[in-house]
């Protein structure tokens, strides 16, 4: 389970809710983007995601773990 937190959090603040996943045996990874926490000192927020988002996933698929969060087709 990839978490991303909104503009105003942390990742930190999503201890509870990653535990949740974790309780179900499911795989958490949790980042901030650019713009957020304490990355808003060396990076500007951006609205393209998919320029953060897609290199994260790329990395664990090298790593041979499986991104598609269980969806088909």
């Amino acid at each position: 389970m990839l978490i991303v937190p909104g503009l105003d959090s942390s990742k930190e603040e999503m201890f509870t809710t990653e535990n949740e996943f974790l309780c179900r045996g499911m795989a958490t990874l949790s980042i901030e983007g650019p713009g957020q926490s304490e990355n808003s000192v060396h990076f500007a927020i951006r609205p393209n995601w998919e320029t953060v988002i897609t290199p994260v996933l790329d990395h664990l698929t090298v790593l041979g773990l499986d991104t598609t969060f269980g969806l088909t087709g």
